[in-house]
């Protein structure tokens, strides 16, 4: 089962292997709503943490390229494979991605 709510909350069960549409947008108020396209040099890093767990000691984590990026829409489909999440205990964890940009 996965649920993602309109204020991206993600709901899955433990043990499913699941994809996550990521839409990458601008985080600047002048580029309001318009899609993160990576250059060829780009890393997309996503990580599934426990509460007040620091990113470098995440559960799982995830690393995408320009390759993994769909062109035409932006989105990067998070894969989750049933053995990365099966034996995690019940509850609320968090996600976040960081993107790495390099210039060439």
């Amino acid at each position: 089962m996965l649920h993602i709510s309109t204020n991206n909350i993600i709901e899955m069960t433990r043990g499913d292997t699941v994809e996550i549409p990521l839409h990458i947008f601008f985080n600047n108020p002048s580029f309001r709503n318009i899609a993160y396209f990576p250059n060829i040099h780009d890393k997309i890093y996503f990580a599934i943490m426990e509460p007040n767990q620091p990113f470098e000691e995440a559960i799982v984590k995830k690393i995408y390229e320009y390759n993994d990026v769909d062109q035409l829409t932006g989105v990067v489909n998070v894969k989750l494979d049933s053995y990365e999440t099966e034996f995690l205990a019940p509850g609320n964890y968090y996600y976040t991605v960081k993107i790495l940009k390099k210039t060439p």
